[in-house]
């Protein structure tokens, strides 16, 4: 930006390579420390309820696809079904990511019939004793007492009246209960938030391990690298190769604080006397 400027030189290529092969070599490094998926410490959020609840149509909706099967038919979620998500939003800088599962619905363990139902609902209560937070469902909004009186002494409860685009059952009580509809959105935001709050407020919460988008980031910032060093070796010329070094920096400014460029030259000007 100042070659211009009598006194100011570019650096020497083969310093610049040392000074990338140093970057490089820095960030790989960062890259092969424990990751929240290696260590566990990624938080945990499920969804728990009767049968037919509304768990799964709100699964997918909080996901943002389809990813499990929605049915009328009570049942029709036997596994522990488990993906990653980011609370509340991408685009929120203070988004935490979390492992979303959706359960089979709770009972009567006397109720179970089958094999299968009674390992349904063994796997139901494990995911639940893992939990950092349990997403209570009820679309009757009457929650009901015994069931959270388990759930309680395991983990943090919210608990959402879901189906809210019809009329609550009678006797609904839990007048702190967040009213969401997975079909229309409506409550889904506010639902976001506030398990991220509940998330932010874990005492492990706000660690350095790295998630997979954090790889993701660094990957890519090693790849801009790579395609500065080369533009540096075959002289392709000053202009390639700070497109590839502001690359690298755009894609871990996806991981740290960003700062734009007219704040670096701001700060520049801060402590130095250029162009006087």
């Amino acid at each position: 930006d100042f070659v211009e400027e009598e006194g100011v030189r570019g650096i020497a290529p083969d310093d610049l390579l040392d000074e990338i092969d140093h970057a490089s070599r820095s960030l790989a490094s960062i890259h092969r420390g424990p990751s929240i998926e290696a260590t566990e410490q990624v938080p945990r959020v499920v969804l728990a309820g009767a049968p037919n609840a509304g768990k799964s149509t709100l699964f997918n909706a909080l996901l943002g696809r389809e990813r499990v099967v929605v049915s009328a038919d009570a049942g029709s979620t036997r596994d522990v079904i488990e993906e990653m998500v980011r609370l509340p939003d991408e685009r929120d800088p203070r988004s935490i990511d979390a492992l979303l599962a959706d359960l089979a619905g709770l009972g009567d363990p006397s109720d179970a019939q089958t094999a299968a139902d009674r390992a349904a609902q063994s796997a139901a209560a494990d995911a639940i004793r893992r939990a950092d937070v349990v997403v209570l469902c009820d679309p009757h909004g009457r929650f009901d007492t015994s069931m959270a009186n388990d759930l309680a002494p395991a983990t943090d409860i919210l608990r959402v009246r879901t189906k809210a685009d019809r009329p609550p059952g009678p006797s609904a009580g839990a007048p702190d209960a967040l009213h969401v509809c997975a079909i229309d959105g409506f409550g889904l935001a506010t639902l976001r938030t506030r398990i991220a709050a509940r998330l932010a407020r874990r005492p492990d919460a706000g660690g350095a391990d790295l998630t997979v988008r954090d790889r993701d980031a660094l990957d890519a910032a090693l790849a801009s690298l790579a395609a500065a060093a080369d533009h540096v070796r075959t002289g392709d010329g000053d202009e390639l190769v700070a497109a590839a070094l502001r690359q690298a920096l755009d894609r871990l400014a996806r991981i740290v604080e960003p700062r734009s460029p007219d704040e670096v030259l701001g700060r520049i000007y801060a402590r130095f006397c250029l162009g006087k």
